[in-house]
């Protein structure tokens, strides 16, 4: 893969840039290191290891509203998820998808701004992320349902590891996994095949 030449990235933001699991506990009054118990490794769906329904789940989100989006921490990869996407292209953007309250969007854009700077815009907000798939378009993204749907409508996606799917057993060097992947060294440019 060529990737400097010609390749659009378009990354995620909840699980790779912003620690969403950190944040939803928090607004659920828990910790992760509580409910990681109940957790099995691989399961995308962390209201079971909460045993809570969906709704509640959101609802106690949704009284947060854009705050609760703002606030995220950066992920302890986010210097390095991003180094690794601008050693990739230089045409490279945030994908994002949002839930169903219009907080959602806000937040992520006062998130968005807040950690790349007042008059970043190079990111798109919504469900539909295959939308963007194409010849030479890769989506680096932590849930397999986006990175499947992204390769079904022709781009290549990049699964970044993470406790809640399938490459679990990385997720604590989920960039090294990355360039490894990629046939890049760590910390060098990338090779070009």
């Amino acid at each position: 893969m060529d990737t400097k030449n010609g390749y659009r990235v378009y990354l995620d933001m909840d699980g790779v840039l912003a620690d969403f699991v950190k944040g939803a506990c928090k607004a659920h009054g828990t910790t992760l290191e509580f409910i990681l118990p109940n957790w099995e490794p691989g399961v995308w769906d962390m209201t079971l290891a909460m045993n809570i329904p969906h709704s509640q789940f959101w609802r106690e989100i949704d009284k947060l509203a854009a705050h609760f989006w703002e606030r995220l921490e950066p992920t302890p990869f986010f210097n390095d998820i991003v180094k690794l996407v601008k050693e990739l292209s230089d045409d490279w953007y945030v994908l994002t998808s949002p839930t169903l309250r219009i907080p959602s969007y806000t937040g992520k854009v006062w998130w968005l701004r807040k950690h790349f700077g007042g008059s970043f815009d190079r990111f798109h907000i919504t469900p539909y992320k295959h939308l963007f798939a194409g010849p030479g378009v890769l989506l680096i993204d932590d849930r397999e349902k986006n990175v499947n749907e992204f390769v079904q409508a022709g781009g290549d996606g990049l699964l970044f590891p993470s406790y809640l799917n399938k490459l679990y057993e990385y997720k604590d060097d989920p960039v090294d996994h990355l360039r490894e992947i990629l046939g890049m060294e760590k910390n060098d440019a990338p090779k070009s095949t």
